[in-house]
């Protein structure tokens, strides 16, 4: 496995890249993930405090308007005029901002109702007393009731009344009662986009629901889970925050911000459906561009290893070539412009330099081969490394089998065994000439022995050059005797 240098450098190159995006993929998406969860929540919280304080913008604008509408002529003149109808005009102007209208006298009956711009004959106590009691108890000035439905109206509304007092006298003459629906306070939050599913929702301290997108939940109460969810209690207690709970079954984010005034929180609410679309689709493209990414370092190491590897593998065939004795007269092998190159450049030179010495061991050889005499090329090691034909055939021996043997066991007698002539030789590096028995296959030859010690150029000896021939003048002696 990973015995080749492509392998291995695609390898090397894949395993970096692939610990590079395991370790930042997964990091970037939690870091994205999470930032874009926290600008979520802020965006929410500042749209729950925006929208609570524009709620208690509109109902303290109704305040406002129900102390101008108190502050007429008409009103202040009443208790000693009783214009009713004129009255009952007055109060019409304002149906728009309060569709339920009445004047009660100190007593707390009530002398005229106007009921969307109608006025209603009607002369009798006033039914809450407890709002008339708070506005005899703090007069001049707009007592809020709490949020009840109105049967007149069929609606949600918030009740307000203003107690009049005269100053001179220190009389309390009577009180105008009026009706804000809860639709006029908050319908504007239905119009306000929380992403696409989500939603605004004012529910009061006691779970009683003031606003909705759907009105059939208006005026209903959140069940048992929605109230124990905690970020929906601690939503309830009149605080300000946001974070990750349940409601109307739902898991979403939500952020909250109190409404003093109706003692009421409202809530931005954002289901976790919707938000984790951001990080799903963040989550796909950091995958797709972790696959374009190994794709793109696939190829590129693809290409790499080609590169590096294609003149390696030429340079193997050209060197199985050499090996076969093809010397090529140019090397056919693409250059990288790098390391590689030395290595081929060298290479080259090496078959250069083969190249000539084969052709000078060429010469060699066939000056060997037409020599007369034989010729033995001895090693520092008193072996035999080379010999040529006319050796081989003197001796009666092939080259391969004369190839190895120590000199010494090609001649009789014991001189050339006992005397350590090479040694002497290469104390004495200068040319030697006598005689010698040869043994043959065919018995012991007389020859004149001649040798010599090869250097390099350094001077190193390097091996010991023995030429012999068969002497002559002793054959013909031998002869004569025969």
């Amino acid at each position: 496995m990973l015995r080749s240098i492509r392998s291995r450098i695609l390898a090397s190159h894949l395993g970096i890249v692939l610990l590079v995006l395991v370790v930042l993929g997964p990091t970037a998406y939690y870091l994205l993930k999470g930032q874009l969860l926290r600008q979520r929540l802020a965006n929410l919280n500042f749209l729950a405090g925006h929208m609570a304080g524009m709620v208690e913008q509109r109902l303290r604008q109704r305040e406002s308007d129900l102390v101008q509408l108190v502050a007429g002529r008409l009103v202040q003149d009443f208790p000693e005029t009783a214009r009713v109808s004129a009255l009952a005009e007055y109060f019409s102007g304002y149906q728009d901002r309060f569709p339920v209208i009445a004047y009660m006298d100190g007593k707390g009956w009530e002398e005229l109702r106007v009921v969307r711009g109608r006025d209603l004959p009607y002369l009798g106590p006033f039914v809450d007393a407890g709002l008339f009691a708070a506005a005899r108890e703090r007069p001049n000035r707009v007592v809020r009731g709490t949020v009840m439905q109105s049967e007149s109206l069929g609606e949600a509304v918030i009740p307000l009344m203003y107690g009049i007092r005269r100053y001179f006298g220190d009389e309390f003459v009577g009180a105008v009662y009026a009706q804000v629906t809860l639709a006029d306070l908050t319908g504007f939050l239905r119009t306000i986009e929380v992403g696409r599913s989500g939603y605004l929702v004012l529910i009061d301290r006691e779970g009683l629901i003031l606003a909705y997108p759907a009105p059939g939940r208006v005026m209903s109460r959140l069940d048992a889970s929605g109230m124990q969810d905690p970020v929906v209690a601690q939503a309830l207690s009149g605080r300000s925050g946001e974070g990750k709970g349940r409601l109307f079954g739902v898991e979403a984010l939500m952020a909250y911000a109190p409404v003093p005034d109706l003692n009421a929180t409202l809530l931005a609410v954002l289901p976790m459906a919707e938000f984790m679309e951001a990080p799903r689709k963040l989550r796909d493209t950091i995958l797709l561009v972790i696959g374009g990414l190994i794709v793109a370092a696939t190829l590129l190491a693809t290409l790499l290893a080609s590169r590096l590897t294609r003149p390696l593998l030429a340079l193997t065939q050209t060197v199985r070539r050499v090996a076969a004795g093809d010397l090529p007269e140019k090397l056919d092998i693409p250059t990288t412009g790098d390391e590689v190159d030395q290595l081929v450049e060298s290479f080259g030179q090496m078959i250069t330099e083969l190249r000539h010495s084969m052709i000078s061991r060429h010469y060699f050889d066939r000056i060997l081969d037409s020599m007369g005499e034989g010729l033995v090329l001895i090693g520092l090691d008193g072996h035999i490394r080379t010999a040529n034909q006319v050796a081989c055939e003197l001796i009666g021996l092939r080259e391969q089998e004369l190839v190895g043997r120590n000199l010494g066991d090609l001649f009789a007698g014991g001189d050339v065994d006992e005397e350590p002539w090479l040694q002497v030789l290469l104390g004495r590096p200068e040319e030697r000439m006598g005689r010698k028995i040869l043994r043959t296959a065919t018995g012991d030859v007389p020859v004149r022995f001649v040798w010599t010690v090869l250097e390099d150029p350094a001077g190193r000896v390097q091996e010991v050059a023995c030429l012999f021939a068969a002497d002559i003048a002793v054959e013909k002696c031998r002869s004569g005797e025969t």
